[in-house]
C-alpha cells in the first residue's frame, strides 16, 4: 500500500494541508484533516480513498 506525507499548519481559521508531491488542500477543523488529505490524494491521482496510508505532520503548535 502507498503511503503519502502530509503537512499540516494553521494558517488563520483554517488549517492549510500540503500532500508532498500532490498539492494542497484546507480543512476547517483538526479532525477534517484526514478527510480533505484523503479527497485531494484521490482526485490527483485516481486511487480510491481507502487504497492508501496517509502520514500527517503537524508544523507548528496547536492553538490552545
Amino acid at each position: 500500500m502507498e503511503q503519502y506525507n502530509a503537512t499540516v499548519t494553521r494558517d488563520g481559521a483554517l488549517w492549510l494541508i500540503e500532500v508532498e508531491g500532490i498539492g494542497a488542500t484546507q480543512a476547517e477543523t483538526w479532525d477534517e484533516i484526514p478527510v480533505m488529505a484523503a479527497d485531494v490524494i484521490a482526485a490527483m491521482t485516481d486511487e480510491p480513498a481507502d487504497s492508501f496510508d496517509l502520514l500527517v505532520t503537524l508544523h507548528g503548535a496547536l492553538p490552545v
